[in-house]
């Protein structure tokens, strides 16, 4: 977790942001690709969390996008009565004035470990430095892969849908985790 790489930083050009919808179009569980102006607030918000990474011959590798949201919002995904296709910038908040602030990780990738560790690695720096400790991480995932990293993370498993996995002919049926991390960070 203590280290990280040059080939890690913030998410800032549209070039970055057509890598990333570009990628997100070949996982299946996302219906629509998501909006350029939702990353870009996202940004704005949440650069902390918002990364792009690149291989030692700077080509794209991956990313992670997060969307900072109340809690209201994201008890609506939770509840299923919001889709993140139908998240808006109005959802969105500013994490560092809001008493319980949500850090929904919309997508996160990696064309290879090592990659997908540093990512990972800058996300839990960032939590592990958050003053506000009354925060929640969620992560919508559709990877088996995925699920082994949530649970090595100690998320917890909140729903898992077996009708859409059975819809989208796939092998894992995503799934909704959600965590804090301060107990993680105690041991």
């Amino acid at each position: 977790m203590e280290h990280s790489t040059e080939r890690l930083r913030t998410i800032k050009y549209a070039s970055d942001i057509d890598d990333i919808i570009r990628c997100s179009l070949v996982q299946k569980h996302i219906s629509k690709p998501i909006r350029k102006d939702l990353i870009l607030k996202a940004i704005e918000l949440l650069p902390e969390l918002n990364f792009i990474i690149f291989d030692n011959s700077g080509y794209y590798s991956g990313h992670s996008v997060y969307f900072p949201l109340n809690l209201t919002c994201y008890n609506r995904i939770r509840n299923k009565t919001l889709k993140e296709e139908d998240l808006s910038e109005h959802n969105f908040i500013n994490y560092k004035k809001e008493k319980n602030p949500v850090f929904y990780a919309y997508d996160i990738t990696a064309d290879c470990n090592e990659n997908l560790y540093y990512i990972i690695g800058g996300v839990m720096r960032f939590f592990k430095a958050l003053t506000n400790k009354n925060y929640l991480y969620a992560s919508y995932a559709s990877r088996h892969d995925t699920y082994e990293m949530n649970e090595q993370m100690g998320t917890t498993l909140v729903w898992e849908d077996k009708i859409y996995q059975d819809e989208l002919k796939s092998k894992a049926p995503p799934r909704l985790y959600e965590a804090n991390f301060n107990k993680f960070f105690q041991e």
